[in-house]
């Protein structure tokens, strides 16, 4: 199959969806799935994915472009100060479930945590990048399951505006 042609096998009830900016802090340009914003602990910029159904989410991918990246930085900027929360919200806001166990995540190497050293190329051209490929099945035994209106969020709580480009993209499939 040639470069740019869809594929036939893709599922009908696959999930392939960037985060995107729900409320607080937002980035000045008009891509609402970029997350480099200003975000404060007072106003932090919300991103995430709201599932119109039930959803089985398998994997979510993250990539952090900008300068010259190191697991003590952020991108190739300092390393953050308030962070940025992963959660699973309920329908009522509350936390159902905080991958940083109470923590943020500051810096590249972070992102080791949720699934294992993360890529990180040093430099590039323009920029450097740190990613990763979290795989949700390996920490819950299946995919993670999420009901209509829930929440998969990042709150960033620290000023992005610098970073090129910070984007997750889930993964997954509808119903089940």
């Amino acid at each position: 199959m040639g470069v740019g042609v869809k594929s036939d096998k893709r599922p009908a009830n696959g999930i392939f969806k960037f985060l995107t900016h729900i409320s607080g802090a937002s980035a000045a340009d008009s891509d609402l799935t970029n997350m480099k914003v200003t975000g404060t602990d007072a106003i932090p910029g919300k991103f995430g994915f709201i599932p119109s159904a039930k959803a089985q989410i398998e994997r979510v991918n993250i990539i952090i472009l900008d300068g010259t990246v190191q697991p003590s930085k952020f991108g190739g900027s300092n390393a953050l100060t308030s962070g940025i929360e992963v959660a699973v919200l309920n329908l009522d806001g509350t936390t159902a479930i905080d991958f940083c166990d109470g923590s943020t995540w500051k810096k590249n190497a972070d992102l080791g945590y949720w699934g294992g050293p993360p890529d990180i190329i040093a430099s590039g051209n323009p920029d450097g990048m740190a990613g990763i490929r979290w795989t949700l099945s390996k920490g819950f035994g299946a995919p993670m399951t999420m009901h209509s209106g829930e929440q998969y969020v990042f709150f960033i709580r620290d000023n992005l505006g610098g970073v090129t480009e910070f984007k997750a993209f889930i993964q997954g499939r509808w119903g089940q």
